[in-house]
């Protein structure tokens, strides 16, 4: 059931801008999914949970496949077109910010870092919420 409701809310998420509202009932859907399968109520929090399973919140999920699309596009590009392009995203507030959040520097870092900062930083929110 998880693999099917992640797939759907996320789909397409590496190409689409979603401001704070749509990512905040994206991650209402995808804790109501973990809420159904540990048969908890609406108001019980799943933040812990999904920590203790090593998943993610759907923010975290579509940062990292965000940024996981735009590592491997960098370092397999040969297209001159696709490269400017990343060039000129590179340079926008929701890429920098992005990276910044992070940590992560796109053109350096390997997928294994980039997947341990998203989960570091997901870490650090749960654990700063929950005690």
């Amino acid at each position: 059931m998880e693999t099917f409701c992640l797939s759907l809310i996320s789909y397409g998420c590496e190409c689409i801008y979603y401001d704070s509202k749509k990512v905040g009932k994206l991650n209402a859907c995808w804790n109501n999914a973990y809420r159904k399968v540990f048969g908890m109520h609406v108001w019980d929090s799943v933040k812990e949970i999904r920590f203790l399973c090593e998943r993610l919140d759907f923010m975290h999920i579509c940062f990292l496949r965000k940024l996981l699309f735009l590592h491997r596009l960098l370092h397999r590009l040969d297209n001159g077109v696709l490269k400017q392009c990343f060039v000129s995203y590179s340079k926008s507030v929701e890429f920098v910010s992005m990276c910044y959040d992070f940590d992560v520097m796109i053109d350096s870092c390997t997928e294994q870092d980039i997947r341990r900062k998203i989960f570091e930083h997901f870490s650090c929110a749960v654990k700063v919420t929950s005690f």
